[in-house]
C-alpha cells in the first residue's frame, strides 16, 4: 500500500486530532491513540478500492482477518451483486462506541449539504 495513501492526510489539523484523541482515551474508546488503526479505518472507507490491482475486478468482498459466519450463504454473493448493481459488499454486526463516530453524521450531512450532487434522488 503506498504511504501518501495509508498515512494520514496533510489536512488533518494535528492539534484538532490529538485533543479528539484524548478525548477518546479519556472515555476508554478501544484503539483511541493507535494510530495504525485510525490509517486503516481512512484507508477501507475510502482508498482500497481505488489501488491499481483491484481496478481489474468488477465486484469484491473485504473480509476481516478471522472472520466468521454462522449461517449458510445460499447464493452466489457475486451473481447478487452484478443482478442489483452493487459494486462493493461488507458486513457488520458488532456493536462500536458512539463516541467513535460522533462525528461522522454532522460531518456527513455537511459534506451532503455541500455536494447535493452526489445525493441519489431516492
Amino acid at each position: 500500500i503506498p504511504q501518501e495513501i495509508w498515512r494520514k492526510p496533510s489536512n488533518i489539523d494535528p492539534e484538532q486530532e490529538q485533543r479528539g484523541i484524548q478525548r477518546l482515551k479519556d472515555n476508554g474508546v478501544q484503539y483511541a491513540d493507535m494510530e495504525s488503526y485510525h490509517n486503516m479505518c481512512r484507508f477501507n472507507s475510502g482508498w482500497f478500492y481505488r489501488l491499481e490491482g483491484l481496478k481489474k475486478f468488477k465486484w469484491y468482498w473485504r473480509f476481516e482477518p478471522n472472520t466468521d459466519y454462522y449461517c449458510s450463504i445460499d447464493y452466489d454473493i457475486f451473481k447478487f451483486m452484478e443482478d442489483n448493481d452493487k459494486t462493493y459488499g461488507f458486513t457488520i454486526s458488532l456493536y462500536d462506541d458512539p463516541l467513535t463516530v460522533e462525528t461522522l453524521w454532522p460531518v456527513t450531512m455537511d459534506f451532503v449539504k455541500q455536494n447535493p450532487q452526489y445525493v441519489h434522488p431516492n
